[in-house]
């Protein structure tokens, strides 16, 4: 299996931190990993056994140089019945993502012999009939997320991250079949030939969004136009609704000749702006203007 390992569900937690530290010395140094931090990881592996599967059956690359958090990552996300990949570097994780196919790929950015950066770049340079549109979380410090997100990450978790909110964010991609609001939060226009404006109000979640463009593209069909994304009314956001655009605008990107996106949280934007890039799809940012 060479220098990477493969894990599935039913590996074995330790029972109490002195095991872990027993078998991770360097435990007993890094701050992040002190006693409580054990106890609390071992705590929620407990938790996740006696809950049920959120990630059963969903195949799961992990990338980080540290060998103990991605010893901790690899167990934790299995015992949710992830069958999970680790990989040292950027570069090894790309040769394991070509080899497995994973459909979630969560990754730490800097790291020697291939940093999370070039490895994503270069998923992202794939055709989609060869995953170049996999799903994609990040995890690192606070300061990289804009960075990390342009580079083609969908998501990013901060370290020291909450295993709970991590496994959220994978399943809200994986949960592929989450349906829309009954009551649309969002709504199209087209003011002029040419002009398509789609406004977000409240809450988006996938479903959402997949509704939404199924609206967009009849829109786009027999007419290319340039797209204005009003964000100003947007609250809250699914992790997974820039993989959903991505995938289900593919077919369709050359229709839009460009993006206008107004307003809204600095992520909301960012985001966005990440995903007409993986399409091709020149986008300005505009934070106060009137979509109009």
């Amino acid at each position: 299996m060479g220098s990477w390992e493969m894990v599935i569900p039913g590996s074995a937690m330790p029972s109490r931190a002195d095991d872990w530290e027993t078998a991770h010395p360097s435990a007993r140094c890094c701050p992040w990993r002190s006693r409580r931090f054990l106890s609390t990881l071992l705590e929620l592996a407990g938790s996740i056994l006696h809950s049920p599967a959120r990630l059963d059956g969903v195949r799961a690359l992990v990338v980080d140089d540290d060998h103990d958090t991605r010893e901790m990552l690899v167990e934790l996300l299995a015992l949710d019945s992830a069958v999970v990949f680790g990989a040292g570097s950027g570069a090894e994780g790309f040769q394991v993502f070509e080899r497995e196919r994973p459909d979630i790929v969560v990754s730490d950015l800097w790291m020697p012999g291939g940093d999370g950066y070039e490895m994503i770049r270069r998923i992202r340079a794939l055709a989609p009939d060869d995953g170049g549109l996999t799903p994609a979380v990040a995890v690192s410090a606070a300061e990289a997320v804009r960075s990390a997100l342009a580079a083609g990450f969908h998501a990013f978790a901060a370290k020291p991250f909450d295993i709970e909110t991590l496994v959220e964010i994978i399943a809200d991609f994986t949960e592929a079949d989450r349906p829309a609001q009954p009551t649309p939060p969002w709504t199209i226009a087209n003011p002029r030939p040419g002009r398509v404006v789609v406004t977000f109000g409240g809450q988006v979640g996938a479903g959402d969004m997949r509704a939404m463009l199924a609206g967009l593209l009849r829109h786009v069909e027999h007419r290319r136009c340039d797209l204005v994304v009003d964000l100003r009314g947007l609250t809250a956001f699914s992790p997974s609704v820039a993989s959903v655009v991505e995938r289900g605008v593919w077919d369709k990107r050359r229709r839009i000749c460009s993006a206008r996106i107004v307003g809204g949280p600095a992520l909301a934007r960012w985001v966005l702006a990440s995903a007409c890039n993986v399409l091709g799809i020149p986008s300005t940012i505009a934070e106060y203007e009137s979509p109009e």
